[in-house]
């Protein structure tokens, strides 16, 4: 009587499915598409250090291979339809704001892309200028023409007291001529 039940395990909790993402992360060899010798070689050895690591930690129950590959598996095929809901949602039409669905997949994938990604060298970083005053003084510096530098502008330019510039076109000079 017992040979034909199937022995099922408990369902994956939050934080189960929190951490396989994490690993999962960790070793992109999995979702290789290609299917040489090599490359399955890899995947297998992703797979048994993904389970170990899975295993070790303290908060989850112990799982199996399967049934980590078939929860990575249920957790790619959501984030799919979370997705392609996001995107059909996007050209409806009819009015008001598109409704968002929930995607909470979709977030925990991306932190974990972001958080892989490396910054850019080599690009300035001007967020720490004050806006205000770098655009007054851009504004103003177009405005004198390419003839002057900062050194040759006037002390308005500078003091604590700036005056704002509007820019009007007179009528006439702003169509076809």
């Amino acid at each position: 009587m017992d040979k034909g039940k199937i022995k099922h395990s408990k369902n994956f909790s939050e934080i189960e499915k929190t951490l396989l993402k994490e690993i999962v992360l960790k070793y992109p060899t999995i979702e290789n598409k290609q299917h040489d010798s090599g490359t399955e070689n890899n995947k297998k050895n992703a797979w048994t250090a993904i389970l170990n690591e899975f295993n070790s930690n303290e908060k989850v129950a112990n799982r199996t291979l399967q049934q980590l590959q078939v929860l990575w598996k249920n957790i790619k095929i959501n984030f799919k339809k979370t997705t392609a809901v996001a995107c059909r949602e996007r050209f409806k039409t009819g009015g008001g704001p598109p409704v968002r669905p929930e995607t909470d997949d979709l977030g925990d994938l991306l932190t974990g892309i972001i958080k892989s990604q490396q910054p850019l060298e080599g690009i300035p970083d001007d967020d720490h200028l004050d806006s205000a005053e770098e655009d007054y003084l851009i504004l103003a510096q177009i405005l004198e023409g390419p003839g002057q530098s900062q050194e040759d502008q006037p002390a308005a330019a500078s003091s604590s007291q700036q005056q704002p510039v509007s820019l009007t076109l007179a009528a006439g000079q702003g169509g076809k001529g």
